[in-house]
């Protein structure tokens, strides 16, 4: 993002910018009319419930060790060596519980990525074509705030749209400025 911005500095201070054609997509949108989409966000929402559930099984787990502890450390029969080991075990279950959320959360978003890779593939192909074709030297994603105002850039996404085959948006394009980050409009 950093080198993106370094090259329109460049462009505008040596006088280039006439030279350079700019135009801006939006690509959270592009993806999101995209075939195949609902159908990867669905395997996604299937993928999360079933670890959430996993999840569900070792939280019983937990509750019934923390249980079994309880009652143990109520009973004054119970030595302090067997209390000292329910306590470990309890504390063991609680950290491999904390290892499975940061795995889930790790796996989860590796398997966003595996879903959403065809798509993106395909969008930043069209994308690609569309740019040459075009004659664009610097195409903006507006959807992770690169773009600060896009009036005086072409909005490209109709156009990638067609090449990947989506019908375009009904409703015709605006020229508005993008909000503005840090109170600069």
């Amino acid at each position: 993002m950093k080198k993106l911005i370094i090259l329109a500095f460049i462009a505008f201070s040596t006088g280039a910018f006439a030279q350079v054609k700019l135009g801006h997509l939006n690509s959270s949108d592009l993806i999101a009319v995209l075939p195949g989409y609902k159908l990867a966000q669905d395997s996604l929402i299937n993928y999360d419930k079933q670890i959430k559930d996993d999840y569900k099984v070792l939280l019983g787990e937990l509750e019934n060790k923390m249980g079994e502890y309880e009652s143990m450390s109520k009973n004054p029969a119970t030595s302090k060596t067997l209390l000292e080991l329910k306590r470990k075990d309890v504390e063991g279950l609680q950290m491999r519980m904390q290892e499975f959320e940061s795995l889930a959360n790790e796996d989860i978003q590796n398997k966003k990525q595996e879903l959403l890779k065809p798509l993106v593939d395909k969008i930043n192909a069209a994308i690609e074509e569309v740019a040459k074709e075009g004659g664009y030297t610097y195409v903006f994603d507006s959807s992770v705030g690169v773009l600060l105002y896009a009036k005086d850039s072409e909005d490209l996404s109709d156009k990638v749209k067609v090449k990947l085959k989506i019908a375009a948006d009904p409703k015709p394009a605006t020229d508005k400025p993008a909000p503005a980050k840090g109170g600069k409009k």
